[in-house]
C-alpha cells in the first residue's frame, strides 16, 4: 500500500532518489498534453544513471496552493 505522508510516499518501492547512486535522474522529459484552471494532464520519462527509464503519466485535477 502506498500512502502520501508528511510529503514523502511510504510503501513502495524507490524509483528516483537524489540522495542514493543509481537513482538519481540523468534526464527527463516531462510533456503537457492539456491544462485547465483545475485540471492538467501530463505524460513523464525519467532516465536513471543506472540507464532504467520509468515511464508514466497523471491526469486529474490539481490546486494552486499560493492563492
Amino acid at each position: 500500500m502506498h500512502r502520501f505522508l508528511d510529503f514523502e510516499i511510504t510503501g513502495g518501492h524507490t524509483i528516483l532518489d537524489d540522495t542514493e547512486d543509481g537513482f538519481r535522474s540523468a534526464s527527463s522529459t516531462v510533456f503537457i498534453n492539456s491544462i485547465s484552471e483545475t485540471e492538467i494532464e501530463i505524460e513523464f520519462t525519467f532516465e536513471r544513471e543506472d540507464g532504467e527509464t520509468i515511464k508514466g503519466n497523471f491526469s486529474g485535477e490539481y490546486s494552486v496552493l499560493n492563492n
